[in-house]
């Protein structure tokens, strides 16, 4: 299954970020070196669809420049929050990113598993605020 999802993304992909759909407490910004509270490491062939958002020339090597998650939702699109496509997030406009990359069937990062595949677009549900998300 693993490397079913990883080249049914080895296509161009097409970055969809939504709002979510229930309110956060706090706007925080997010940094490659913040923690996810209460997560815990899931191996890629028990999780497949997920997904690592990379960029080295913004995060640098560590964690292979992953900066936020998402899941494979079809053959060339991934799905993930809307704050992580923001300017505070990525320190400049999506398409001004030019290594953005989705790391697909990797467990860890730094390994060569899975692909690399480079974003063609990112889209933005036109209703995220982020001042109020």
């Amino acid at each position: 299954m693993r490397h079913l999802i990883a080249r049914s993304l080895a296509r161009p992909l097409i970055l969809a970020a939504v709002a979510a759909a229930i309110p956060l407490a706090s706007a925080a910004p997010v940094a490659a070196d913040s923690i996810v509270v209460g997560g815990f490491p899931v191996d890629v062939s028990k999780a497949p669809w997920t997904v690592a958002l990379s960029s080295r020339d913004r995060f640098g090597g560590t964690r292979a420049g992953q900066f936020c998650g998402g899941v494979a939702v079809g053959p060339a699109t991934v799905l993930t929050a809307a704050h992580c496509m923001g300017e505070d997030v990525l320190g400049a406009p999506p398409e001004q990113v030019s290594d953005f990359r989705v790391i697909a069937g990797r467990t860890d990062l730094l390994s060569d598993q899975g692909v690399e595949i480079a974003v063609r677009e990112v889209r933005v549900n036109p209703g995220y605020d982020p001042q109020s998300n």
